[in-house]
């Protein structure tokens, strides 16, 4: 969803100053919960950005021009792997249903990230992903309320016609 060069880790190395995260979507039908997972081309990935904390957010900048903040809910430490390289931070907040609407309105032009020691600017490569996935869990809930309305309508008729015939008979 998000890869990009690190302003920070530049300075130190042409090769080793990558910054990704991969999104997934997860809902239970009461909320949306989306899942990051930040990767550092850095072992030492904390000494750089820290932590995710309450006051991190991620802002995405649609094609419509709107800013959408998704902030974090709770503080997460990241994993270094000084043997391999990187660092990651895997975290996950809650999308209120505003949010979700304007997610829906247009494709994520830009992206950045409040780390708890700095500001950085990523690039998007998956400029629809909300788009995409935000209809086909809504989708679903959708199938599926309809269809308990059906089955609802269903038996209400029935059971109207059941209670009519009743009072009709006697």
């Amino acid at each position: 969803m998000i890869k990009g060069e690190s302003a920070k880790l530049s300075k130190f190395s042409k090769s080793k100053n990558t910054v990704k995260c991969d999104f997934q979507l997860v809902s239970d039908e009461e909320k949306f919960v989306l899942k990051t997972n930040w990767k550092i081309l850095d072992e030492e990935g904390f000494r750089f950005f820290g932590f995710i904390t309450k006051k991190s957010k991620i802002d995405l900048e649609l094609s419509n021009g709107e800013i959408v903040s998704l902030n974090y809910a709770e503080d997460f430490e990241p994993k270094e792997y000084p043997n391999y390289g990187f660092t990651i931070f895997k975290s996950e907040l809650t999308l209120s249903e505003d949010q979700i609407r304007a997610l829906q309105k247009g494709y994520i032009s830009k992206s950045s990230m409040q780390w708890s020691r700095r500001l950085e600017e990523y690039a998007v490569f998956d400029p629809d992903y909300f788009i995409s996935q935000l209809s086909k869990f809504l989708m679903q809930i959708y199938r599926k309320y309809n269809f308990l309305w059906i089955e609802f309508y269903v038996e209400l008729t029935l059971n109207f016609e059941q209670n009519y015939l009743f009072l009709f008979n006697l």
